[in-house]
């Protein structure tokens, strides 16, 4: 598990743990609209979503060298078993190996003792390349997994 603020830093990346604060759900639903519209993402948009979803789960903000978030990643443990249950970095940020820091980190520190990580992915979606080059394997296709009519892809990866 991360501390609450980890003083980390890879490179050009930190992280932030992301707390029901206002200004931090405001952050995330900031982040979550920067990607809303694309076919390939279901962006949480709504307080609601934020607060249910920090209650089960430890939300990270990316964040540049200089503090400014650029994305956020949301983790789910439970015993020997893990999931991404997403990974967003703003469109002006990416390409610049945000999500690939951000998730290499995960797998290293709050998943490193799960056996078996979970995430679902548009089939079409850029991220699909960075979790294959991670180890990630296809488990399973759904169609319209997050009722959004878009197909999804289960991945796993097993340690």
């Amino acid at each position: 598990m991360l501390p609450e603020q980890m003083p980390t830093k890879e490179n050009f990346i930190s992280y932030r743990r992301a707390s029901n604060a206002n200004e931090d759900i405001e952050a995330l639903i900031a982040v979550e609209q920067s990607v809303a519209g694309q076919s390939t993402y279901s962006p949480m948009l709504t307080r609601e979503e934020w607060v249910e979803e920090l209650k089960n789960n430890e939300i990270f903000f990316i964040q540049s060298d200089n503090g400014e978030v650029v994305g956020n990643i949301d983790l789910h443990k439970d015993g020997s078993s893990g999931t991404l249950d997403g990974l967003v970095v703003m469109p002006k940020f990416q390409g610049r190996g945000f999500a690939r820091k951000a998730l290499e980190h995960a797998l290293n520190t709050t998943l490193a003792e799960c056996a078996t990580i979970n995430l679902f992915v548009h089939p079409n979606g850029p991220a699909r390349k960075l979790y294959e080059s991670l180890g990630f394997v296809i488990s399973q296709e759904l169609e319209n997994y997050f009722g959004d009519g878009e197909p999804r892809l289960e991945m796993v990866l097993k340690r």
